[in-house]
């Protein structure tokens, strides 16, 4: 004997039939129907500098809790002094020694140096902002070309969101800094 699906089981009473129907207004609006949506790439952009915003933020709280000196100092620290140095005064000719230590700039390479220094001519700005300015414009052209890579070998969902996940990303915090690897 075949089952009766008409049949209801003991017991149990089903909903009325208009109940099931979702009205038309509880539906998502498509994207032709939102007011206004940014682009994928201006929705980038302004997620990269919130986070650049973020890291900014850290740093003044940081700041707070343990002056340092000047802003200057905070954003050029550690490797960032060695870039400064080498777009201000070049390669030194001799090796310096201070206290018996090797302060040496010459294990990082001139690129990164020679366009600091070409914004810095260019903008009249202090060097440590020159860094910081080539810094956050690689950084945000390198999260839109990897939105574009992973987008075109992938889908463009699965790009955007690698590009949203690096903008934030903890480790991103060097788009803030004067280091080359932003």
């Amino acid at each position: 004997m075949e089952p009766n699906h008409t049949e209801r089981a003991p017991g149990r009473t089903e909903p009325p039939e208009e109940s099931l129907v979702v009205p038309a207004q509880a539906s998502w609006p498509t994207p032709e129907a939102r007011p206004f949506r940014l682009p994928d790439w201006a929705r980038i952009v302004v997620l990269f500098l919130f986070g650049r915003a973020v890291a900014i933020l850290g740093f003044a709280f940081a700041r707070m809790r343990w002056p340092q000196g000047a802003w200057n100092s905070t954003l050029g620290m550690l490797d960032g002094q060695y870039f400064i140095s080498i777009a201000r005064d070049w390669y030194p000719s001799a090796l310096p020694t201070q206290g018996g230590k090797v302060p040496f700039s010459g294990a990082y390479f001139p690129a990164f140096p020679l366009v600091i220094r070409g914004v810095h001519g260019l903008t009249g700005v202090p060097y440590v902002w020159a860094g910081l300015l080539v810094n956050l414009i690689a950084g945000l052209l390198a999260t839109l070309l990897l939105w574009r890579m992973v987008g075109s070998t992938m889908s463009n969902v699965v790009g955007l969101r690698t590009a949203y996940i690096l903008a934030v990303f903890p480790g991103a915090v060097v788009f803030s800094l004067v280091y080359s690897e932003g």
